[in-house]
């Protein structure tokens, strides 16, 4: 994957741990690079029919975009990767399902409520 951040010896501190437990989320900044989110998202607007620069289409308030692409988190941002191994308790303690080891394409009606 180009462009992909290497850091998977990255720790979280001991705030983010307690912001985790807190609140049940944690920021990892720089996770991945510009290139990444770019590539992930290149192909979504036409997916879904929509211009990025025309509200006008954006027809739906609740939209379901299944993946088409995915990657392992592990090789996508191992930054990632290292924080959910820390805050589960280890790589074994995460579920072998797809949707919890990779990154994918896919955009969920809760997704567009941050646009």
């Amino acid at each position: 994957m180009p462009g992909v951040i290497e850091n998977s010896d990255f720790t979280l501190t001991e705030e983010q741990k307690a912001h985790f437990l807190e609140h049940g989320y944690v920021k990892v900044p720089q996770c991945f690079t510009r290139e990444q989110a770019t590539e992930f998202t290149a192909k979504m607007w036409t997916r879904l029919g929509m211009d990025p620069d025309d509200k006008s289409t954006w027809t739906v308030e609740k939209h379901n975009m299944p993946w088409h692409y995915h990657v392992p988190v592990e090789e996508f941002s191992p930054k990632a990767w290292s924080a959910m191994c820390q805050l589960l308790g280890g790589e074994d303690r995460i579920s072998d399902e797809l949707l919890y080891k990779s990154w994918r394409d896919e955009l969920q009606w809760h997704d567009l409520l941050w646009y």
